[in-house]
Formats: C-alpha cells, structure tokens, sequence
C-alpha cells in the first residue's frame, strides 16, 4: 500500500490524448485491449478506432463552395416540398402545428443536445417538418463547426498520462512550467519537511490541460451526418426525395476542396516547426469516391493518421528499449496543402523516406511482439 500523496498515476492503463492546446481542443483515443497493449503502441493503435481525421484538421482550407448544377439548385428550391411529403395532410396550408413543433425553441434545442440520442435519431426528428429541420440543420452546423475547427499551423501532441516530462516545444507554451520542474526537483531531492508528493509537474499540465479542453470527435464529422440522412430517408422510401434534404444540408455547410471534391490527389505534409514535409496521396477504395484514404506517396501501407500519431507522441513506456513513446515531432506545428502550392523562401526538406522508416520500425516491432505472443499462448 502507497504512502498518502504518492502519486498512483502507473498503477492505472495508460490513456492517450491528442491535444491542441492554442484551441484548448482534446481528442482521447480509445483504450487498446488486453494488459500489455494498454502501455505500448500497438497495432490496436493504429487501427481504424484510432484515426483522428488528420488530413480534414490539418488541410489548409480554400473555403471555396463547391459548385451546384441546375439540378441541385431545383431541389435546394423544394426541400419545403419534400418535408411537406413526410407528413400525410389533405390541407396542408391550414394544418395545425403538431404538438412537438410547439414545444419553445429551447425545448427543442435541450432534445437535440440529449447524449442517448445518435446521428439518425436527430435526422428522423428533422424529417417530421419544415420547422424540425430548421432546428436539426441549425444543430448539424454547429456540430460540424465545433468540430472541425482547422488544426493547421497549431501546436500539436499526443500525451499519455504516464508522461514524466514535456518536450521544449510545449515547454514554450506554459512558461509556469519552469518553475514548477525547478520546485518539483528541488523539494524532491531535499532531505526533511517540504517534500512534495503528487504528480509531477508534466503530469499536472496533462491533467489542467484536458480539463480546460473541449473534446471533439476524430471522424469527418460532416460524412457522419450525410449517413445518418442517407440511412434514414433509406428507409422512408424513395418517394421522399432524399436528394433534395442532403443537397440543402451541402449548400449550408459549403463543402470545401478537400476529399469530397474531384480536386487534387496529391497533397504535402508541412512540419512548420522542423521545416519538413512528407508527400501524401489521396486513394478512393470505392468507385463513388466516397471512401477517400490518404497515405504517403508510394506506400498504400501506410496511412497518414497511423504515422503521424507514432511521431507525435508524448509519454512514457514500461519496456525502455521503445524509443517511439516519445515522437521527435511532438508539440509541432503543421498543415496539409496541394502538392502544387509554392513554398516561400526557406524551402522544407523532403523526409518521406524517413518517414516511412520510422512507421514501419514501430510497427514491425509491434507485430513481432503480437506474433511471438500469439504463439506463446497456442503453445
């Protein structure tokens, strides 16, 4: 049993956090399965729970609406007609307003923001009017906004909450932190009273940071919600014309070039702060181009969320010989921009192939341990 105030940090799975903290934004990833995977990198985190949306964060935004054909514009005109649809009346101009169309704004805004209710839940409440879904699109946009504030060119890492310390970069952003490290060493290592207990001062940025953060979701959320309407009006029928509902919600969230436009499919990775970049490209698995993957040029093997993630981590590991639980970009700044964007004066140095080095070194060694254990317990 632990003397009162010693810190008990490392006897719990150690959790990990991207954090930006300039936006005072967090996105916790999702604990790995089984003992030994909840300490490295594994290959659970790399996998699909633990993708962020790094190139919608970081890409550098146009915001240039995509443009609408003739035919768009016509059902952006009749989205009144088609709510009207969903609702049977043989008069509909004299109708009376349905009880939950009564219910005060605030009401309504109380239900939308219900936790226990999911994507589809809120798009089925959309459909029943025109006055729901003034209500629903005004909550999908702020929802998107909240989320997808851009990540480009802001300082950028990825703790455990076994870190001991924090890299210069993050250092320059909390000028208290100085202090804190000085006091901390100097009560420390001191012989009588003044010892201090508790965390360490890297771990108490960790905490102050993730409690004054608001945490954001790592998907696209705006792909969320046009699945959630597809799914629903799925389900009604095609006679409710679903087109005209999902052409209204892209004319309001003003779809930029990124990966759901015709656009470029090679895109660089700018580290601001080391003044490199690594060459990207965009893949679409499906025919419709809707399931867009971005990886480094030249390796489908190797997406940009998972090599990223391994070189912006910040904590601490169990097995020392894993030099990866601190990435030599941690606290760095970066943005994703077309590959035919100039640079300016100081050009960046193309690290793509160390790059690749580095996330398949990681990896590699992960399914080594994966697979050496597998055949432990078959044994």
């Amino acid at each position: 049993m632990c003397a009162p105030g010693v810190d008990q940090t490392e006897r719990s799975p150690q959790r990990w956090s991207i954090h930006v903290p300039e936006l005072k934004q967090e996105l916790q990833l999702s604990l790995a399965p089984g003992w030994e995977e909840k300490y490295t990198f594994s290959e659970a985190f790399v996998n699909k729970k633990w993708q962020f949306g790094a190139f919608e964060k970081l890409l550098r935004r146009t915001y240039v609406a995509t443009k609408r054909s003739d035919e768009d514009e016509k059902r952006c005109d009749r989205v009144e007609d088609v709510l009207s649809q969903l609702v049977s009346s043989s008069t509909p101009e004299t109708k009376p307003l349905a009880p939950i169309e009564r219910l005060p704004a605030e009401l309504l805004n109380i239900i939308l923001d219900d936790p226990d209710l999911d994507k589809k839940d809120k798009v089925a409440l959309g459909y029943c009017s025109t006055t729901t879904w003034m209500f629903v699109k005004t909550h999908i946009l702020a929802d998107c906004k909240r989320n997808l504030i851009s990540w480009a060119g802001q300082s950028l890492i990825c703790t455990g909450t076994w870190l001991s310390d924090l890299p210069a970069s993050i250092i320059e952003l909390s000028p208290d932190y100085v202090e804190e490290q000085k006091d901390w060493d100097a009560r420390r290592y001191r012989r009588g009273t003044g010892a201090r207990y508790g965390p360490c001062p890297a771990r108490m940025w960790n905490y102050r940071t993730s409690a004054e953060s608001v945490d954001v979701e790592g998907m696209d959320v705006e792909e969320e919600w046009m699945s959630a309407l597809e799914t629903w009006a799925s389900l009604c029928g095609e006679e409710v014309g679903p087109k005209v509902l999902e052409a209204n919600l892209r004319q309001a969230l003003r779809y930029d070039s990124g990966l759901r436009n015709e656009g470029s499919t090679s895109f660089v990775l700018r580290n601001l702060t080391a003044r490199e970049k690594v060459l990207l490209e965009v893949s679409y698995p499906d025919e419709k181009r809707k399931a867009a993957k971005v990886v480094v040029k030249g390796r489908p093997d190797v997406s940009l969320d998972a090599g990223l993630l391994t070189k912006i981590c910040w904590g601490k590991s169990i097995i020392r010989e894993r030099g990866h639980a601190k990435g030599s970009w941690a606290g760095h700044r970066f943005e994703i921009v077309d590959v035919d964007m100039p640079e300016d004066e100081k050009n960046f140095v193309d690290v793509t192939k160390d790059f690749v080095k580095h996330v398949d070194h990681v990896l590699m060694q992960d399914l080594s341990k994966q697979e050496s254990h597998g055949m432990e317990s078959r044994a």
